[in-house]
């Protein structure tokens, strides 16, 4: 079984009804899992970004959005962190993850403990 798991993402612009799905899916992971560790971020790689988070104990990554748009990416990671602030391990309110160019898909990922 694979530590990244795909098969909950969303794709397309960020707008309010791609949001709520993206939110509706949290919220079933959140309440599968529990809230003790949980992190929202962004990356152009997802497996080498897992890879830097296992270190420190992560054991799953769900990409939950993607998209070629960098703002796009930035806003829902945003919304997300805000979203989940009460209970996420975000020290900031996103921003630290690397993004690919243009070219690239960048992502928006849940991270569970």
């Amino acid at each position: 079984m694979s530590n990244i798991i795909t098969d909950f993402c969303f794709t397309g612009h960020a707008t309010d009804k791609n949001i709520n799905k993206i939110k509706k899916t949290l919220n079933r992971l959140v309440s599968q899992v529990g809230t003790k560790k949980l992190y929202i971020g962004k990356t152009g790689d997802p497996l080498g970004r897992f890879n830097k988070h296992k270190q420190n104990k992560w054991k799953k990554m769900i990409i939950l959005y993607q998209s070629k748009s960098k703002n796009y990416v930035e806003e829902v990671e945003s919304i997300l962190v805000a979203y989940t602030y009460e209970y996420n391990k975000n020290k900031t309110g996103g921003g630290g993850g690397p993004l690919s160019s243009k070219t690239q898909f960048n992502y928006v990922y849940a991270l569970i403990g």
